[in-house]
C-alpha cells in the first residue's frame, strides 16, 4: 500500500509525547517506509514548544506548530504571549496551534479560554501564520470567533462537528482534517463528513498517539498509520486512495508552506530496436508496426503508386501540401489530354513532375 499511495503528510501529530520515548527513531523510520513525506508536530503548551523545536532540528521531515491549548488557558498571560511570539519565529515553525475552545472537558474557565483564543488569533494575523484549531462542544462559537477575527487560513483539526458548521468553516476558507475514527464501523457521521468536504480542502492527520484507525484500534497511533485513514476516506468517497493521498498532501503542503514537491513521473521504458536480421528489416521497412509488435507488408512488396515518380523525388520526401498540389496538377493534366491541346498540357505536367511536385 505505501508504494501505491504515494507521499503523505501527517498534518497533526504529537511525537514528543511520552508514549514515543522508547522507540521514537523506529517510529520515524516506519513513517518513512510508509511514505510519510512530512509530519507537523503540535506543541500545545510552553514545555512542548522546546520539545517540538528539538524534533524539528533532529528529523528533516518534522515541522512544528506552536500554541496554547484551551486546556492550558489558565496559564495564559501577556508574558506568555511574548514568549510564544518569539518561539513562532524559530526555524521550521509553520503554524500557530493548537488553539480554540473546549467546553467538553472544562479544564479551564470559559472566559480564560476565550481570552487566550482571541489573543492568539490576533498573533496569527500579525505573523501571517495558519492556525490549527481545537474545538470540542464549542464549534459554533469557534467559527464565530474566527469570522470576527478575520482569520480564514487554517484547519479545524480532528473535525467531528455537524455539516452546517463544516459549511460555515469552509466558507471562511478553512480546511478540515479527519482522523482514524473515520474508519470505525459505526462512525457513519465521520464518513458523511468525508463525502461532504471538498477534496481540495481536506487534510489527513493521525493526532498520534491518540485515535488509531480501525486496523490498529486500541493500540498507540503513529504517523505510519495515516495510510489506513486515507484508505477509509477514499472508500467513503468512492475514490482511489492514491487520489486522496495526492490531494491531502498537496493541501497540507500549500497550507503550511512545506518545502515538499510532487515526485517526478516515472521514466518511460526505453525503446529498443533489433540490431540485425529479420527484426531489423521489419523496423527499417515500417518502424511503427514493428514497435506495435506487428509487421505490415514491407514497402518493397507494396504495389507501385499509380503516379509516376521522377528522379529521386518520392511521396515520402514531400510536404503534404506539395503532394496535394501535385495530384491536382496530374488530374488536370490527364483531363487536358482529351482536349485539342492535350499534348501541350501533358508536356507541362511532365515538366512539373520533374520539378518535384509529386
Amino acid at each position: 500500500m505505501p508504494g501505491e499511495l504515494g507521499p503523505l503528510v501527517d498534518s497533526h501529530a504529537h511525537l514528543d509525547d511520552g508514549a514515543f520515548d522508547e522507540d521514537r527513531d523506529a517510529v520515524l523510520a516506519r513513517a518513512r517506509e510508509a511514505g510519510i513525506a512530512a509530519i507537523v508536530n503540535v506543541g500545545y503548551n510552553e514545555a512542548r514548544w522546546s520539545s517540538t523545536a528539538a524534533l524539528c532540528a533532529t528529523y528533516p521531515e518534522v515541522y512544528g506548530v506552536l500554541g496554547c491549548h484551551p486546556h492550558e488557558a489558565t496559564a495564559w498571560a501577556p508574558a506568555l504571549l511574548d514568549r510564544l511570539r518569539a518561539a513562532l519565529r524559530g526555524p521550521k515553525i509553520v503554524g500557530l496551534g493548537e488553539i480554540g475552545l473546549d467546553f467538553y472537558r472544562d479544564y479551564a474557565p470559559h472566559d480564560r479560554q476565550r481570552a487566550a483564543f482571541a489573543a492568539q488569533l490576533d498573533l496569527a494575523r500579525e505573523l501571517a501564520l495558519p492556525v490549527v484549531i481545537h474545538s470540542r462542544a464549542a464549534e459554533d462559537e469557534v467559527v464565530a470567533m474566527l469570522a470576527a477575527a478575520g482569520v480564514g487560513r487554517g484547519v479545524l483539526h480532528s473535525f467531528s462537528g455537524g455539516l452546517a458548521t463544516a459549511r460555515r468553516a469552509l466558507d471562511l476558507g478553512l480546511h478540515l482534517s479527519l482522523t482514524g475514527p473515520v474508519s470505525y464501523p459505526k462512525a457513519e457521521h465521520q464518513r458523511d463528513l468525508a463525502r461532504a468536504i471538498p477534496l481540495e480542502r481536506l487534510l489527513l492527520e493521525t493526532d498520534c498517539p491518540y485515535l488509531a484507525p480501525q486496523p490498529r484500534r486500541g493500540r498507540r497511533n503513529e504517523p505510519a498509520f495515516a495510510r489506513f485513514t486515507a484508505a477509509a476516506i477514499a472508500a467513503a468517497r468512492g475514490a482511489t486512495p492514491a487520489a486522496v493521498a495526492a490531494a491531502t498532501t498537496a493541501n497540507a503542503a500549500r497550507l503550511f508552506a512545506l518545502p515538499w514537491r510532487r515526485p517526478p513521473p516515472r521514466p518511460r521504458a526505453a525503446r529498443t530496436r533489433p540490431e540485425s536480421g529479420r527484426g531489423w528489416d521489419a523496423w527499417r521497412s515500417d518502424p511503427i508496426a514493428a514497435r506495435r509488435g506487428g509487421q505490415r507488408r514491407d514497402r518493397a512488396s507494396r504495389p507501385a503508386h499509380p503516379v509516376p515518380r521522377t528522379g529521386a523525388v518520392t511521396w515520402a520526401g514531400l510536404h503534404p501540401y506539395s503532394i496535394l498540389e501535385g495530384r491536382d496538377r496530374i488530374v488536370a493534366g490527364r483531363a487536358a489530354e482529351r482536349s485539342p491541346h492535350g499534348s501541350a498540357r501533358r508536356a507541362l505536367v511532365e515538366r512539373e513532375l520533374g520539378n518535384g511536385y509529386c
